[in-house]
């Protein structure tokens, strides 16, 4: 019966329960397939019983990112069973959240406090900021390359929150990176060159200035409105510098624009590129038709027939990726009948003019 409606990935079949009745669990590879099966099954009689009828329904699954669970490390985990507590690490917001009874706060905080000092001991930071001159050759994702293949891959990390080079090793391991970053950067320091040139944009004395990897210097807020104006634009996606009146023409990657940006400025303009981009491309992506729902989903070409259902993983909306509209069991042709009224029309000039249906056939 299922295998009319189109393949399926698992079928799962459960025992008998006491009622007698018998829970079968069948994967489709389309949803569209899943919600058909489950229109036109539901209620019909079995043909090996005539008092059983069949119950076929579509079943949603959803997934939610939860915060990690510290069970790995041994230390955490002496210390829950000590003090009698949970310990929850949030790495997005670089936290330790602890949960327990009240009254022991000092107690806990003294013994993580030593616990993670000890576990830092051999951890060194390399800031990459104006200040401290150092910087990765290339863009952060090759310098990082660079210093893993000179050091370990297990030795150099990156945090992202201080915008810093972690190295996991030794004094010496710590010196050889800062060795690595400063090598081939002779002469006046980057901050006295970025200090002495104008922003590309505005022509003024640079203001909290940030170089490019083209060696082209901006005011911070001049280059974030750029990288603003630039999201904001329909076409192709790009980031070009200015540098030189505009004859520059280098495109920033990814990784470049990630380390020029403050982290929440970065974000905005992704989502102003991904939301132009959509805008842009009505024709091959929409978003969710329920208000405030900014879940997007990918349109149906115009070879697929029937359009296959998606439904929105944020609302539970089920939309027709072809109509863009909500029909369950229903056609496009159908759904579009439905709410423009025809077949009522349709009945209601019959019923004028004399007509009956045939007999043999039904109008629906």
């Amino acid at each position: 019966m299922l295998d009319e409606f189109g393949p399926f990935e698992e079928w799962e079949v459960s025992g008998m329960s006491d009622g007698g009745e018998i829970k079968a669990q069948a994967v489709f590879l389309e949803e569209s397939q899943a919600r058909n099966a489950a229109a036109v099954l539901d209620g019909k009689r079995l043909p090996f019983s005539k008092s059983r009828r069949l119950i076929a329904e579509v079943v949603t699954s959803v997934r939610f990112d939860v915060l990690y669970r510290v069970e790995a490390d041994e230390g955490f985990k002496t210390i829950e069973e000590e003090m009698g507590i949970v310990v929850i690490l949030d790495a997005w917001l670089s936290q330790l959240q602890v949960f327990g009874a009240e009254g022991r706060q000092e107690q806990v905080a003294e013994a993580l406090d030593r616990f993670v000092k000890d576990k830092v001991s051999s951890l060194h930071f390399i800031p990459l900021d104006q200040e401290s001159g150092l910087e990765l050759r290339g863009d952060s994702e090759r310098g990082l390359q660079e210093l893993r293949s000179k050091l370990g891959k297990d030795k150099v990390g990156f945090d992202e929150s201080s915008r810093s080079i972690v190295i996991h090793g030794s004094e010496n391991d710590f010196v050889k990176a800062k060795q690595i970053m400063t090598r081939g950067q002779p002469g006046p320091s980057r901050d006295r060159l970025m200090q002495e040139q104008d922003c590309e944009i505005c022509l003024c004395e640079a203001e909290d200035p940030v170089m490019t990897s083209c060696k082209h210097v901006y005011c911070a807020h001049c280059f974030v409105n750029m990288c603003y104006a630039a999201s904001a634009q329909p076409g192709e996606i790009g980031i070009i510098c200015e540098g030189d009146s505009g004859e520059c023409g280098h495109v920033f990657e990814f990784f470049e624009i990630r380390d020029l940006l403050p982290s929440e400025t970065f974000e905005d303009v992704l989502q102003e590129s991904f939301t132009t981009f959509v805008q842009t491309h009505q024709e091959k992506f929409r978003y969710c038709p329920t208000p405030d729902c900014t879940q997007v989903y990918r349109v149906a070409s115009q070879t697929e027939e029937p359009p296959p259902t998606y439904t929105c993983n944020s609302c539970l909306a089920c939309i027709c990726t072809g109509c863009h509209a909500a029909h369950p069991s229903l056609t496009c042709a159908e759904h579009q009948d439905q709410t423009s009224g025809g077949l009522q029309a349709l009945n209601t000039l019959k019923k004028k003019l004399g007509i009956q249906d045939c007999p043999r056939f039904i109008t629906t």
